[in-house]
C-alpha cells in the first residue's frame, strides 16, 4: 500500500494523545485498505474527511 502522507501526533487537553494521519490515496480501494489494516491494529478511526483534490486545494 502506497500513499502520500503526514503523520501528526497532537497532544489533547486532558493529556491523551490523538494522530492525525493525512494523504493521498488512489482511489476507495486504497482507502478501505488503510482502514482495514488500522482496524486490525485497534486502532479507533474518530473521523474520515474528504479533503478534495490537490488541484481543488491549489497544490502541486
Amino acid at each position: 500500500m502506497h500513499f502520500s502522507t503526514g503523520v501528526y501526533t497532537l497532544t489533547r487537553g486532558d493529556g491523551t494523545y490523538e494522530t492525525v494521519l493525512e494523504g493521498r490515496l488512489a482511489d476507495q480501494a486504497a482507502l478501505a485498505g488503510v482502514l482495514n489494516t488500522l482496524y486490525g491494529l485497534h486502532m479507533p478511526v474518530i473521523s474520515a474527511d474528504c479533503l478534495g483534490s490537490a488541484d481543488e486545494r491549489g497544490s502541486e
